[in-house]
């Protein structure tokens, strides 16, 4: 209907419901002649009363033309929300790689940065650095921005990250992981945690000439799991933070995947600063 002219719509249907009425009551017509022609009274009745057919045959055709635009009408709702799913997904998606797009070029410039000033007095801490580095990116460029990997598996990437960093930083930086076994198996967003761990050496250990202490802690409750990382810092310090780019965008990419906001808390308190993640408990099939 909506592609049509009104006009031209209102005037094509009262030309072929003519056509149609004209058809029914002509065919109508010769039937009953055919077996009731002996019949005169009848044949008067309907001549006499040839108008209500005329009538009648309008409303069919109504009738008939109302219950096919309600089957249209029923089958492009479903095509519009097939392809309102397909774009939700493509943007869902788009929206997934933006946010990942703006955590993996931020590493690397940090990780080279870092083995630039290690090349100038400790060579082979650099060379290390390098290798460990290759091994991370491997690691995290064989996936896409929609998919989800194991617990265990974004730890031990994870892992690599902070050998990497323990390797600029040495003893400035200590690590304390409690992870029970059944969390293992829980599908994760790929690279969720980085920009936590990037967080907790930008301005912990990197602003704190003491010690600073990354403490991970991730426990099985209920249908999820409940994953927080806690990290002192120097109070000094805390007109140098940044703009939470990176919590901002686990928050979005968590909203994504999970539909909730509710999945992350922040805390900070006696110069501790702790995020809590909570994902649903989506095993990895065996």
């Amino acid at each position: 209907i909506e592609k049509n002219n009104l006009f031209v719509f209102i005037i094509s249907h009262l030309i072929s419901s003519s056509i149609a009425v004209a058809i029914w009551v002509l065919k109508s017509q010769f039937i009953v002649t055919l077996f009731i022609s002996d019949n005169s009274e009848y044949n008067t009745f309907l001549t006499k009363f040839l108008y209500l057919r005329i009538v009648q045959g309008y409303l069919g055709y109504i009738i008939a033309v109302l219950f096919y635009y309600v089957l249209l009408f029923y089958q492009t709702t479903i095509d519009n929300r097939e392809r309102e799913e397909s774009f939700k997904s493509l943007l869902r998606e788009a929206e997934l790689k933006s946010l990942k797009s703006q955590i993996n070029p931020h590493f690397l410039f940090n990780s080279l940065n870092s083995i630039s000033s290690l090349t100038m007095f400790d060579p082979e801490k650099a060379q290390a650095m390098i290798i460990k580095l290759s091994e991370y990116l491997r690691f995290s460029l064989q996936f896409k921005p929609n998919d989800q990997i194991t617990f265990e598996k974004e730890i031990e990437n994870i892992t690599r990250y902070l050998e990497i960093e323990k390797i600029r930083f040495g003893k400035r930086l200590a690590m304390q992981f409690t992870i029970a076994n059944e969390c293992n198996a829980i599908l994760v967003p790929t690279m969720i945690l980085q920009p936590l761990f990037e967080n907790a050496i930008k301005y912990g250990v990197h602003e704190n000439t003491e010690e600073t202490l990354i403490k991970v802690t991730a426990i099985k409750e209920r249908n999820h799991i409940s994953f927080s990382i806690t990290n002192n810092y120097d109070p000094e310090s805390v007109g140098l933070r940044g703009q939470g780019i990176g919590l901002s965008n686990i928050r979005e990419r968590m909203q994504l995947v999970y539909g909730s906001t509710e999945l992350i808390q922040v805390t900070n308190s006696n110069h501790c600063f702790t995020v809590v993640l909570y994902f649903p408990d989506i095993q990895h099939p065996l």
